[in-house]
């Protein structure tokens, strides 16, 4: 390879994971907006755990397969229906 190669590589790594920075941050940004909004129709305060167990690790350990946006976008739904039944059985 030669050193332009190698320099077109080493930028194509660094969007792709500026890419999945922004993407991360945008998840976090709905997922916040979503919890506030349904806090304030709702009153129910457990949505704010998973959001902050979720924000530390995109923090801490943001090449964690657990902080990928998908991991992120699919585990919000079953936190929230688990939530949800949890709370609906047992107030």
């Amino acid at each position: 390879m030669t050193s332009l190669q190698t320099r077109f590589q080493v930028d194509r790594e660094r969007r792709a994971a500026v890419t999945q920075a922004v993407a991360a941050g945008f998840v976090a940004l709905a997922t916040m907006l979503l919890l506030a909004t349904t806090d304030r129709l709702f009153g129910l305060g457990v949505f704010a755990i998973p959001f902050i167990a979720t924000a530390a690790v995109v923090a801490m350990a943001p090449a964690a397969p657990l902080a990928r946006p998908k991991a992120i976008v699919v585990s919000y739904p079953v936190a929230t229906i688990s939530a949800l039944v949890i709370t609906a059985l047992f107030g």
